[in-house]
């Protein structure tokens, strides 16, 4: 997203110190997150990812990068595992997990995906109620009713329910 801020290096990489220091379940992972790219170009962001990693974040993220040439630079400085976003039309470019991987990442997340399907098939429903006045010839777009209070344990949560009235 444009219009990003991004605080000084040394606030940064003396936050991941302290995140450090005052870590104690070794399963709990330091992400050093830089945004950087976008405001202030790559060389910036590589830059700051190096001194976090350095500082001892677990993982890197370098937010954005803006070609696959950037992507694999920063797997030149960077050791640690690292983190691509896949952000549908964003400025990273697309790539497939064993791409990405190829390439050097070792975490791959997409954060909206599920939610851009979701917002389709809601606004592809509200389009058929309008047009048809009606769901009822369509009910193969949906998850049956029983299902989905399976999904949600609708009977777990009746029992919890009766059992605190």
């Amino acid at each position: 997203m444009d219009g990003k801020e991004v605080i000084p290096k040394d606030e940064m990489v003396s936050k991941i110190k302290a995140a450090k220091m005052a870590k104690k379940d070794p399963d709990f992972m330091i992400i050093g997150r830089t945004d950087a790219r976008g405001v202030n170009g790559f060389a910036d962001a590589l830059d700051r990812a190096i001194a976090y990693e350095k500082a001892g974040a677990d993982i890197i993220f370098v937010e954005a990068p803006q070609s696959v040439e950037e992507m694999k630079e920063i797997h030149k400085y960077i050791k640690a595992p690292t983190l691509a976003n896949m952000v549908e039309k964003g400025k990273t470019p697309l790539l497939s997990g064993a791409d990405l991987a190829q390439i050097g990442f070792k975490i791959i997340i997409y954060p909206v995906s599920g939610l851009y399907c979701a917002t389709k098939a809601i606004l592809d429903m509200l389009n058929i109620i309008k047009e048809k006045d009606t769901t009822k010839f369509d009910l193969d777009k949906m998850i049956p009713f029983d299902t989905f209070n399976e999904m949600i344990s609708l009977d777990e949560f009746r029992r919890l329910e009766k059992s605190l009235s």
